[in-house]
C-alpha cells in the first residue's frame, strides 16, 4: 500500500481492505488457474499540499491470466452499458504512454507472460 504524502499512516480502509484480500490471495498461491487483480483508491484533498491518491493494489497470478480476466470484465461491462469503466482505463493507458513517452503503436511485449506476479 502506498502512503499519502501527507500523512505519515496509511488509510485505516484500504488497510483493512489489504486485510481481507490477504487471504483470499493466499489461497490462489501455488494453483496457476486463478490470479487476483485489487485496487483500492482514496482520493486526498489537502489544503496546504493539493489534491493525490493513496492507494493499495495487490495483484497475484500470471499475467496473462490477469489480462484475459480483465479483458473479459471490461468487455462485458462495456456490452452491459458501463462504457464508463472501459474509458476509465483507456484514459489512464493514453496519459501513462504520454508520460512514458510511447506510441500507442509501439509493440511492447511481457518477458514471460505465463510470469507470475505478486
Amino acid at each position: 500500500m502506498k502512503n499519502d504524502p501527507y500523512s505519515s499512516q496509511p488509510d485505516e480502509i484500504l488497510a483493512e481492505l489489504a486485510d481481507a484480500v490477504s487471504p483470499v490471495a493466499d489461497k490462489m498461491q501455488g494453483d496457476d488457474s486463478y490470479a487476483l487483480f485489487t485496487i483500492g483508491v482514496k482520493y486526498i484533498q489537502d489544503e496546504e499540499h493539493g489534491e493525490g491518491v493513496q492507494t493499495y493494489l495487490n495483484a497475484n497470478g500470471f499475467f496473462e491470466i490477469i489480462e484475459e480476466g480483465l479483458y473479459q470484465e471490461l468487455l462485458d461491462q462495456v456490452r452491459n452499458g458501463n462504457m464508463e469503466l472501459f474509458v476509465s482505463f483507456r484514459n489512464v493507458i493514453r496519459d501513462l504512454e504520454d508520460e512514458l513517452e510511447m506510441s500507442p503503436d509501439d509493440e511492447v511485449e511481457l518477458d514471460d507472460p505465463s510470469q507470475n506476479y505478486h
